[in-house]
């Protein structure tokens, strides 16, 4: 699997639509809206792309997998619960 920086791994996170063809599309359908002072962005999905079109259906499971917690592994205990509107003030 290649390795993605921080900022390769947030597009990924945003634009992906849950299989690896789609992500591809996704991203070059978000290229093509791009403005021409968007060069960055540009660079960096055109980048993205790239290492996606090296990897299989398994490898992008597996990176799918590591960024994408299953509910069973959220916290959800941990999520205050507010019953009253008045306490958010406070």
């Amino acid at each position: 699997m290649p390795y993605f920086s921080q900022e390769e791994l947030n597009l990924i996170c945003i634009y992906d639509p849950g299989n690896l063809s789609g992500l591809i599309y996704e991203l070059a359908a978000m290229m093509h809206a791009l403005m021409p002072d968007e060069k960055e962005l540009y660079n960096l999905a055109h980048g993205v792309i790239e290492k996606l079109s090296t990897m299989n259906a398994k490898s992008y499971e597996k990176l799918s997998d590591m960024l994408t917690p299953t509910f069973d592994d959220f916290p959800f205990d941990e999520i205050p619960v507010i019953d009253d509107l008045d306490e958010m003030e406070d």
